[in-house]
C-alpha cells in the first residue's frame, strides 16, 4: 500500500476540526454569557475569551498569510481590533479563518506546500504553518476542556479523536 493512501489529508484535518468545534459553538452559545468571563491562566489571557479570542487570532494570522492576504511579520493591529465580546464574535473570527483555510487546501499544489513560511527568525514549511494552525486550535482547546471540567462546566461529550464522525 502507497504511503499516500495511508496519509491522513490537510481537508480530514479540516473536517475533523469544523466537527468538534460546531460542537464546542453550539455548546458556548447554550451556557450563560458570564461563562466567557471564567477566569483561566491559558495563552497569556485572564479568562475563557481571551483564550478563545487568541485560538481564533493565530488561526487567522496563518489563515492570512497563507492565503497571501498577509505578511506574517506585519502589525495584527486589525486582527486584535475584532469583536470578540460574545460567543458569536468570537466564532465569526474562526469561520473567516476556517474560510481561508479551506480555500487554501483546496488549491495548494505541492509546490505551495513547500514553499517558506517566515516569520521573525522562524522559517519553516506553508505545509508546516498549516499543521500549526491545526494544532494550536486542538491544543488549547484540550486545556480549556481540562479547566472548564475542572471549574464545574464539563461539556457533555468526549473530545477523542476516535469519536469524530468526520471519517470512519
Amino acid at each position: 500500500m502507497s504511503t499516500t493512501a495511508l496519509a491522513f489529508t490537510f481537508a480530514e484535518m479540516l473536517a475533523a476540526q469544523q466537527v468538534e468545534l460546531a460542537r464546542w459553538e453550539q455548546w458556548l452559545l447554550e451556557q450563560p454569557s458570564t461563562l466567557l468571563d471564567l477566569p483561566l491562566d491559558l495563552a497569556k489571557g485572564e479568562d475563557l475569551r481571551a483564550a478563545l479570542f487568541h485560538i481564533f487570532r493565530v488561526e487567522r494570522m496563518f489563515a492570512e498569510a497563507l492565503n497571501g492576504l498577509r505578511d506574517p511579520n506585519a502589525s495584527q493591529a486589525d486582527i486584535l481590533a475584532l469583536p470578540r465580546e460574545t460567543v458569536a464574535d468570537l466564532f465569526a473570527v474562526h469561520h473567516r479563518s476556517f474560510a481561508l483555510l479551506e480555500q487554501w487546501v483546496a488549491q495548494a499544489t505541492p509546490a505551495d506546500a513547500a514553499r517558506i513560511f517566515s516569520r521573525r527568525e522562524l522559517r519553516v514549511s506553508y505545509k508546516k504553518a498549516f499543521i500549526q494552525a491545526m494544532e494550536h486550535t486542538v491544543r488549547h482547546f484540550a486545556q480549556i476542556a481540562a479547566e472548564l471540567r475542572k471549574a464545574g462546566h464539563p461539556t457533555g461529550w468526549n473530545h477523542d479523536f476516535i469519536l469524530n464522525p468526520s471519517m470512519p
